[in-house]
């Protein structure tokens, strides 16, 4: 304590370990602790490089890289499989020794006469097997016609090379590549055929729009189909259709106006009657053309022939009740009906000419179909050059 108080009542500072020097050490441990996971992968990777270069390199090295010994190994599969033979006189189990020799620097006759000889026989297809001199000094009188018979015979690796390129030339030959298949069938014609039905867009008016030849609703005839037919090659198509059921809704028009007068004994009926035609029942039958525009749609023209069987109008009643002279009441009514003596104001045949698109897939088509009659229905008063539209489904057979 004396020592202490001594030391407190002096100047000298207080020994104090430099800071510098406990951070640096503090620094380069931490430093070392973060470094001990990558030295490890470091190793870990350096470890499986070694083992992936040693198995290359133990590897065995196939003898497709030379021929000699290419030849002498199937010269060894003959000599095993000649053992039944009588004429054999030995066979011998060629050594991997040719995997050295493969990797060899040396020159070519260094390497023929480490090999063993092998020679056949002209007459009975024996074999005979020697062993080379030991001193290795081998005649190059015997290496010149192994050399002269490797020019002549080809190589194993090119015959078994050859062999998938002739498999692939006949592959080739036996399936033609895509394009020309595609092209090979826009050459030939494609016919199909089927069901249509047709709806007419009513652009005139819904009213008595499924109205038959009685005036009554019948909207089964909509569900009657037609027939068409069609001829494709390539990016053009011709096509028929017919249709048994064709109905035309035409425009309020009036084409008739009768004026007659009732008369009773203290009442005159003055009646005016105006008829107009709203619908028309028949047949049609048309032939066209159509192009590839893009993908599945197509477009084109058709030239459509109708023939009208059932006509229906309309006709509105006004009568007016005259007493001495004096209209005292008027009385509207309609009635529709089927023409049966009117037709001397039509014509009941009609050509259309029709502009259609149509979405085609293989199995269905659907399309929509407007024109305009290039010759008049009505004679005088009444519709004449109608415009049709329609919408049309088609279910397709064939090829």
């Amino acid at each position: 304590m004396a020592d202490w108080q001594t030391y407190q009542d002096s100047d000298l500072p207080i020994p104090v370990p430099p800071v510098d020097l406990a951070w640096q050490d503090m620094q380069s441990r931490l430093d070392r602790e973060k470094r001990r996971p990558m030295m490890l992968w470091s190793r870990i990777g350096m470890t499986l490089a070694l083992l992936l270069s040693w198995l290359v390199i133990l590897e065995p090295v196939p003898y497709e890289g030379n021929p000699v010994a290419a030849r002498l190994s199937s010269g060894n599969a003959e000599t095993s499989s000649s053992t039944q033979q009588e004429n054999v006189t030995q066979t011998i189990d060629l050594p991997n020794s040719f995997d050295l020799i493969e990797q060899s620097s040396n020159s070519t006759n260094k390497k023929y006469r480490k090999l063993k000889k092998i020679t056949q026989s002209d007459k009975n297809g024996s074999k005979e097997v020697n062993e080379p001199p030991s001193s290795g000094s081998m005649v190059d009188e015997e290496i010149a016609p192994a050399l002269a018979q490797e020019k002549t015979t080809p190589k194993a690796s090119d015959t078994l090379a050859a062999k998938p390129k002739k498999n692939a030339d006949t592959t080739a030959a036996v399936k033609p590549s895509s394009d020309e298949d595609k092209k090979k069938e826009d050459e030939d014609w494609k016919i199909r055929f089927g069901p249509q039905w047709e709806l007419q867009i009513p652009t005139t008016g819904f009213n008595g729009y499924f109205d038959g030849p009685s005036t009554n609703a019948e909207p089964w005839r909509n569900l009657i189909p037609g027939l068409w037919l069609e001829a494709t090659h390539g990016k053009n198509a011709i096509h028929f259709t017919f249709m048994p059921m064709q109905q035309q809704m035409v425009s309020d028009k009036t084409f008739r106006i009768q004026n007659s007068l009732i008369q009773n004994p203290d009442t005159t009926i003055s009646r005016e009657e105006t008829k107009h035609l709203y619908k028309l029942l028949g047949m049609s039958a048309s032939i066209g053309y159509a192009r590839n525009l893009r993908g599945n749609w197509w477009g084109g023209l058709n030239l459509q022939a109708s023939w009208w069987q059932q006509a229906l109008a309309q006709s509105e009643v006004q009568d007016s009740y005259i007493v001495s002279g004096q209209v005292v009441d008027t009385r509207p009514s309609t009635y529709a009906y089927k023409i049966t003596d009117e037709w001397s104001y039509f014509n009941k045949m009609q050509t259309f000419m029709m502009a259609d698109l149509t979405y085609r897939k293989q199995r269905w088509q659907s399309g929509l179909r407007s024109g305009i009659a290039l010759t008049p229905l009505s004679k005088g008063d009444g519709p004449s050059n109608m415009f049709r539209g329609s919408v049309f489904f088609r279910w397709s057979f064939g090829k």
